[in-house]
């Protein structure tokens, strides 16, 4: 039969088991804001029994472990969709800028490309759009007096304003592009302190779980948390060695263990093209997912389109309008002069010459007719005028399949961040329902525990006046 000392021992076992317990439900009820934190669980078992003349008799119980409660395939899936999620945001904050550099309202609702329906100024900005017009309305007035010095020159500040919104728009997609190469560096900096901090985690616990035997759950939510900060900055893949975690990107290996063995490091590769590389091996890295990739995308792709798209734009503008000048001739027949000199929309100008001179604009198709006016009616219509070059589309037509590609894009990025939200909203709804601290739920355990600690401690009080008899019996 037990000895009385034995469940003496037995019941302190019990106590310390319990008090484990409660001290595990607080630790639980204080990180119950922490979203970083997962919800810890004492696992408790039956100590080991001893052989007795009735049999096998119960010591007990112990704390065996304080148990982690995670999903490894929900949070792979956090740390997948936060990339995507930050990818998708930065490409549409991106698409946005732009859409206010060139100071239109994009009619998202339109995939037409007819034109100046896709495009409209935004409150009192005058856009490309709007300019575009007024070019091709004063050639049109000035055909109804060639010769007026007034509308001569309402006609080339009309020209000087159409050129000042070609290069203004230009400047400010390229001045955008800058501002992303520029903001790229922040990114790289945080992931390169993430890098560090992952590998420092990854010792630490590597020491904590080699000291006690058991896993450091709190160091293992933080580094969890470090890595989920990571995917917003970049993709990554995880590969597990023991109680670490090592972080390859790209096929190259950044976190070994308990090392950060290289780094991220921004390089030019060219034309103002800021892309990412290993800084120690010196190969360049395909950033995939995370902001940096959002960045890149939108930078290389939406915007470096849209540029090209307004340089052809530009340049069919310019060959165009300068064949038809050139054959003309000047209040004092001068003739073959340019209006516009330039080759695109970043250098398109207005023949100085002529915004001196406004009688050497060359209206008429033939020498010694100042009241000629062909070669202002050719130019004017101009904007009904198909062009090859531009898909068989007009000048107004092509300008708006060029901004309505960029409100198709935004529309579609926005579309993808609602999409992306729900799905993230969605799997942290999951993860919060299997890791997440339940208020409610610990405190129910916390009156369980401390009614099996008061029990418990009812039968030490019980076994120790059993003590206090058999003492007395013998005196």
């Amino acid at each position: 039969m037990a000895s009385l000392f034995g469940s003496l021992s037995s019941s302190a076992r019990s106590l310390q088991t319990q008090q484990v317990a409660i001290e595990v439900t607080g630790h639980n009820l204080a990180n119950a804001s922490n979203a970083a934190y997962s919800r810890q669980r004492v696992r408790i078992e039956a100590a080991p029994t001893v052989q007795t003349l009735a049999g096998p008799v119960g010591t007990g119980a112990i704390a065996t472990s304080v148990d982690q409660i995670r999903d490894k395939a929900l949070d792979t899936e956090i740390i997948k969709s936060t990339g995507e999620s930050s990818s998708l945001k930065s490409r549409q904050s991106i698409l946005d800028q732009a859409q206010s550099a060139l100071s239109q309202s994009i009619d998202r609702r339109s995939s037409s490309a007819e034109g100046s329906a896709a495009a409209q100024s935004t409150g009192t900005q005058h856009g490309l759009n709007e300019s575009l017009s007024d070019f091709f309305n004063s050639f049109s007035s000035l055909a109804n007096s060639p010769s007026s010095a007034t509308e001569r020159k309402l006609v080339l500040d009309k020209a000087v304003s159409l050129a000042d919104k070609f290069r203004s728009n230009d400047t400010r997609l390229k001045d955008l592009a800058s501002q992303i190469n520029s903001g790229l560096q922040p990114d790289v900096d945080k992931a390169n302190q993430l890098l560090g901090n992952i590998a420092s985690l990854n010792k630490q616990i590597a020491r904590a779980e080699d000291a006690s035997g058991s896993f450091a759950n709190d160091l293992r939510d933080t580094r969890q948390s470090r890595l989920e900060e990571l995917a917003g900055v970049m993709n990554f893949s995880t590969v597990e060695n023991g109680s670490m975690t090592n972080i390859v990107v790209d096929g190259t290996v950044l976190v070994d263990g308990s090392n950060q063995v290289d780094s991220l490091n921004l390089f030019d590769a060219g034309g103002g093209q800021m892309l990412v590389q290993a800084k120690t091996g010196g190969q360049t890295l395909a950033i995939a997912g995370g902001s940096i990739e959002g960045a890149i995308t939108a930078r290389d792709g939406d915007l470096a389109q849209l540029r090209q798209n307004f340089d052809t734009l530009a340049a069919q503008f310019i060959e165009r309008v300068n064949t038809i000048h050139s054959a003309g001739f000047g209040l004092n027949d001068t003739t073959g002069a340019p209006l516009f000199t330039g080759t695109d929309a970043s250098d398109i100008a207005v023949n100085t010459d002529i915004t001196a001179d406004p009688s050497l604009l060359q209206a008429s198709d033939a020498a010694g007719q100042t009241g000629n006016n062909k070669i202002l009616l050719q130019i004017a219509d101009m904007s009904s005028e198909k062009f090859s070059g531009l898909k068989g589309q007009t000048i107004a037509q092509a300008y708006g399949h060029a901004v309505s590609g960029l409100g198709e894009a935004l529309n579609a990025a926005n579309k993808d961040v609602t999409s992306n939200d729900l799905n993230m909203s969605m799997l942290t709804r999951q993860r919060d329902s299997i890791s997440g601290v339940s208020v409610d739920e610990e405190m129910t355990n916390l009156i369980k525990f401390q009614k099996a600690f008061a029990a418990t401690a009812k039968v030490v009080t019980t076994i120790d006046e059993m003590l206090q008899t058999v003492i007395n019996m013998k005196q």
